[in-house]
């Protein structure tokens, strides 16, 4: 064996180590940002809004009015008033047609 075969595989074998690190490397980074990506989807999806309804403002309709429809016949809307102000941050009882409410869940 001549030097300069000792020389080529010494690189060759370098190549290869420094080619098994890299992939090594990459494989955990790439893992890692797939579980931080999965954790971030965990953390922001809601199952509990799936059971919320959606309410398309019409000209005329207030919070009460739309409670009343949602509470049924001879229930108080005043809780239903309440739920709907805090799911939908409405203040001041403001609320404009074309405007989208999400309803309770447990008054629907």
């Amino acid at each position: 064996m001549s030097r300069t075969d000792v020389r080529r595989r010494r690189i060759a074998v370098r190549r290869r180590r420094r080619f098994a690190r890299t992939l090594v490397v990459s494989a955990v980074a790439v893992s890692g940002l797939g579980f931080l990506a999965g954790h971030a989807t965990a953390v922001t999806s809601h199952p509990a809004a799936a059971h919320h309804r959606v309410y398309v403002v019409r000209p005329g309709d207030t919070l009460w009015s739309i409670a009343l429809r949602v509470a049924g016949p001879g229930a108080d809307p005043r809780p239903v008033v309440d739920r709907l102000t805090s799911l939908n941050h409405v203040r001041d009882a403001a609320i404009t047609p074309g405007e989208r409410l999400v309803l309770p869940a447990a008054s629907a």
